[in-house]
This record gives C-alpha cells, sequence and structure tokens, in this order.
C-alpha cells in the first residue's frame, strides 16, 4: 500500500490483487483488504473515488466489449462492496481508466482509491 498527499486530497494506491484477469468479481484478498479500509472509513465525511484500471491485454467479450467497461466495472464492484459494508453512498464515485491513467501495469489489475477534496 502506498499513501501520498496530491492535489485532489490523499491518495491509497493498493497493488493486492484484487481481480482475476479479465475478471470484475472481487478475489478474497482484495475483499479483505477493503473490508479493513471500510471498518476505518466508513462513518468520515470525506469523499472517496474509486478509480477501475485493466493490463495491457485487450478484452472482447459479450460482458466487456473493451478495457473501459472492464475497468468501470471493476470499480462499480468495489463501491458495491462498500455499500454492504454501510457506507455512504453520497460520498463514493467510480471512474475506469481502462490501461490509461497514471497507474496502469502490465501484469496485474490494480485499484487505486483516491480520498479527497475534489468537487
Amino acid at each position: 500500500m502506498d499513501i501520498s498527499m496530491t492535489p485532489e486530497g490523499l491518495k491509497v494506491s493498493m497493488s493486492a490483487r484484487f481481480f482475476q484477469v479479465g475478471e470484475d468479481q472481487l478475489l478474497p484478498d482484495g475483499v479483505d483488504v477493503l473490508h479493513a479500509i471500510a471498518l476505518q472509513t466508513r462513518y468520515k465525511s470525506y469523499g472517496i473515488r474509486i478509480e477501475g484500471h485493466t493490463d495491457n491485454a485487450p478484452i472482447h467479450t459479450d460482458q466487456f466489449p473493451n478495457n473501459w467497461f472492464l475497468s468501470s466495472a471493476r470499480a462499480c464492484s468495489v463501491i458495491q462492496y462498500l455499500l454492504k459494508t454501510g457506507m455512504n453512498p453520497n460520498r463514493m464515485s467510480a471512474i475506469g481508466y481502462a490501461t490509461n491513467g497514471h497507474w496502469w501495469q502490465t501484469i496485474h489489475p490494480k485499484v487505486v482509491k483516491k480520498i479527497g477534496g475534489w468537487s
């Protein structure tokens, strides 16, 4: 886990394996990490933006026509889990970056969680 301050606010970047390649269902290790984070943050008032990413392998399935759909679905899977923990839905937003963005990785998908003061 890497924690840093950005212009948007506090950024927590996690390299835990959250998803199988080409999938949007959370793996048990990812659920464990999210559960620990939810316990510490669910009653706070700051916003949480979940950023979904993919590896650089193109995907073309009925469920995910391309990496944009997959990365967005991954971000939504994380939000869906956080909602189950009791987190306020008004605090959260999701965005998919496909293979683009600051945290692109060639081997494992990564979910980046940014916490902070965007409007």
